[in-house]
């Protein structure tokens, strides 16, 4: 789903906390790059907001640092250079060795001073050397001065600012994964699921929701459909199969998909509504004529959550995780007698 302008209305509303959140879904989301990510943000985080961990040696081994901030106004230089130097006078100290890579995480976009540092970075470098003083000094401890020192200056200067970077509110919304950090952060709808692939041959003992379709038409129509194959070859019964099986591998992919994105949570609650939604229907129905109740009742459910305003599942994957529940006998469609 494409990112509009409520979105960065959203954005630009958050909270310093909350745009903390959502930076870190974004970095946990990042399976291929990050193996660990870590939220520091508050006192005591070191210059440290949200941290991405190449490897299992999280701080003693390869990590990106990303700092947050929520400005109403463009962010200034003095920003940028006080954060930085809050780096380097950590890393001298030992709390961390320095990250290959360093974002500005800024809504509110840079003040023309700062967006000239960051586009020059010697100049970034040679400024922090120069007016250490101005910029960070008193500045870094509370009550306290952090001088220049040997350690610091030696950081600085084999340091490649060239790693250092900002996210302005044009660059978040082209970034990977947004859409899903932005499920996760302020609720957003997070678009569609890609399309379930249906097998070509059906197995009825994966499809076990099939199987009970299978018995369904054989007891309305009073004659024994004795495989999947008898199903298909009928008239009418043929395609309404394969109808389902479209729905039911739509609501598997979805399920699949938006679990890895946007957290199991959201499915859970998701369902729980569905089957609320459908109960009425389902027992007060039986047989072809149940199937065919609880179909129109997913179809026209009215739910909440994060999918209430996600047009497919109003009508495939809705309707197929009414085969899921089959599956699983939370709601079958045949059962022995």
């Amino acid at each position: 789903m494409p990112l509009d302008e409520a979105f960065l209305r959203r954005l630009a509303a958050a909270s310093d906390k909350t745009l903390e959140i959502f930076v870190h879904h974004l970095v946990s989301l990042e399976t291929a790059t990050y193996r660990d990510h870590e939220c520091y943000g508050g006192s005591g985080d070191k210059g440290r907001d949200v941290a991405g961990f190449l490897t299992d040696r999280r701080h003693e081994g390869e990590w990106h640092n990303f700092q947050c901030k929520q400005y109403r106004r463009p962010l200034g230089a003095d920003y940028i250079l006080l954060e930085l130097g809050k780096m380097f006078h950590h890393a001298s100290e030992g709390a961390y060795i320095l990250p290959s890579k360093y974002v500005f995480v800024v809504p509110g976009n840079l003040s023309a001073p700062a967006r000239a540092l960051m586009d020059r970075k010697s100049a970034l470098k040679a400024e922090l050397l120069q007016n250490w003083e101005t910029h960070c000094a008193r500045r870094i401890v509370k009550g306290g001065s952090i001088p220049l020192t040997a350690a610091i200056q030696e950081l600085i200067e084999q340091f490649d600012f060239n790693c250092v970077e900002a996210w302005e509110s044009s660059r978040i919304m082209t970034l990977p994964n947004v859409v899903f950090a932005a499920a996760k952060a302020f609720g957003d709808d997070p678009g569609d699921a890609p399309y379930g692939v249906v097998p070509a041959d059906v197995d009825l003992r994966s499809e076990h929701y099939g199987e009970q379709l299978r018995m369904v038409y054989s007891e309305h129509d009073g004659r024994d459909y004795p495989d999947a194959a008898s199903v298909l070859a009928h008239e009418e019964h043929g395609e309404d199969f394969q109808i389902h099986r479209r729905r039911y591998f739509d609501a598997v992919e979805f399920e699949r998909y938006f679990t890895d994105k946007v957290g199991r949570q959201h499915i859970d609650a998701f369902r729980e509504d569905l089957r609320s939604a459908v109960h009425e229907s389902y027992r007060s129905s039986t047989g072809l004529g149940r199937v065919r109740a609880v179909m129109d009742a997913a179809g026209r459910a009215n739910l909440g959550g994060l999918f209430g305003r996600h047009g497919r599942v109003t009508h495939m994957v809705r309707q197929g995780t009414c085969h899921v529940f089959a599956n699983e006998q939370k709601l079958p469609w045949w059962k022995k007698k």
